[in-house]
């Protein structure tokens, strides 16, 4: 347990030593819902529990939380920074304790569609 939350500290805190041009709150907003859309439309085509449904799953569930985050205030870039650290969260169950390397995955992924 402690390697895994050292993990995730130390690629919480690489993800947040880089510097990107991100999109404004409203836009960023925008984005994350229509790429949730798809993501939950996209999702259906997938055996619950394969690679492909659970990459998905993964990606829904943190963008959801980064959405939320900026929807209550949050800027863009600590949202996404610091929900990051909350996909493992206990009260998610369907993805608890994911990899370092599926985490950075997530995370480079929301990158590409949050920044210029």
């Amino acid at each position: 347990m402690f390697f895994l939350l050292g993990g995730l500290f130390f690629a919480t805190n690489s993800a947040k030593a880089q510097s990107f041009n991100w999109l404004g709150e409203t836009q960023a907003v925008t984005q994350l819902s229509a790429d949730i859309d798809q993501m939950s439309l996209d999702i259906q085509n997938f055996v619950p529990g394969s690679s492909q449904y659970k990459n998905l799953q993964n990606h829904i569930y943190y963008y959801k939380l980064v959405m939320v985050t900026i929807e209550g205030g949050t800027t863009v870039e600590v949202s996404v920074n610091e929900q990051l650290g909350h996909v493992n969260d206990q009260f998610n169950e369907a993805n608890k304790f994911l990899s370092k390397t599926t985490l950075m995955g997530l995370y480079n992924d929301i990158v590409l569609i949050l920044t210029n």
